[in-house]
């Protein structure tokens, strides 16, 4: 059956320029999802009742709205005996499943004569669980077993508390003016917190990418 979902966002920001080689960004973002918000894919086991060892999966029940507020703020500054800029961000995010992360982010762009651009970046993230996280499943599937039933429940390894690491390496060079060949290379690596969550949820990557970039 078909199910509507709607998502409403709305950010606010400012840049300040602090000096001719410094800029100041913060912005805030509010955002509002309402409707199917499950993921179909995923399921739960239900842990058997009274007298009978048995598990049952069935589908994750998470709410059906939730609110998002994320602030995030950035320093760039330019090193002209470098010819180069150091990009610095701090992002924090809270919502309605009580979901607080943090990020933070380098990120440093070097010029290397008129066509090549080095951009070697790190990221870490870290966030906490959902409040509805039930990675060792639900209880109590048949109503006559005497236990209540939550009304959301999820065993999404996502929705646990987690740190990842991003950290990586990209170059542009650039063909001609407007037109760019993109090459990178960054290595992901997730890992989880709670000491429940079986550590073998959590990935890790290699990731390779090649683009081009046109501008008209």
């Amino acid at each position: 059956f078909w199910t509507d979902k709607d998502s409403t966002e709305a950010l606010i920001g400012v840049s300040q320029l602090l000096d001719k080689k410094t800029v100041l960004t913060a912005d805030f973002t509010f955002g509002h999802d309402e409707g199917y918000l499950n993921d179909p894919y995923r399921g739960v086991f239900f842990t058997g009742w009274t007298g009978i060892n048995n598990e049952v999966t069935m589908p994750v029940i998470r709410p059906d709205h939730r609110n998002k507020e994320v602030l995030q703020i950035g320093l760039t500054h330019f090193f002209e005996s470098a010819n180069a800029s150091l990009e610095g961000a701090y992002r924090i995010y809270h919502d309605g499943y009580d979901i607080t992360a943090h990020t933070l982010a380098l990120n440093w762009h070097q010029h290397l004569g008129k066509h090549l651009l080095i951009e070697p970046l790190v990221r870490f993230y870290e966030q906490s669980e959902a409040s509805f996280y039930t990675p060792l499943g639900v209880p109590g599937y048949f109503p006559g077993d005497g236990i209540t039933r939550p009304a959301n429940y999820s065993a999404d390894y996502r929705l646990s508390h987690f740190w990842s690491l991003t950290y990586g390496l990209q170059a542009s060079v650039i063909i001609k003016e407007k037109f760019y060949l993109d090459l990178g290379y960054h290595r992901y690596e997730m890992r989880g917190l709670d000491d429940v969550t079986s550590p073998l949820l959590y990935p890790k990557a290699n990731i390779f990418t090649i683009g081009l970039r046109v501008w008209f």
